[in-house]
């Protein structure tokens, strides 16, 4: 998979979950933190800003050269 020059993107099922986590916090009203955690290049941190952008408290993004391709197998 080549994703040179592509801008990521949260995909649906990220979407909804953010969504449903934000939701989640908002119904407790309690002191509760959303995290997300996401292993990728550093091209997904505008991916992981819209997250931020949508109610998740903070975010960590994992990145190592040795991970490379590490995610296709894995997710399919």
């Amino acid at each position: 998979m080549v994703r040179k020059g592509l801008e990521l993107e949260l995909n649906p099922l990220d979407i909804y979950a953010v969504e449903e986590a934000v939701s989640l916090k908002e119904r407790l009203k309690k002191n509760v933190e959303i995290t997300l955690i996401s292993m990728g290049s550093p091209s997904a941190i505008e991916a992981i800003k819209d997250a931020i952008s949508m109610g998740c408290d903070k975010s960590y993004l994992i990145f190592d050269r040795k991970f490379a391709g590490a995610d296709t197998p894995t997710t399919v």
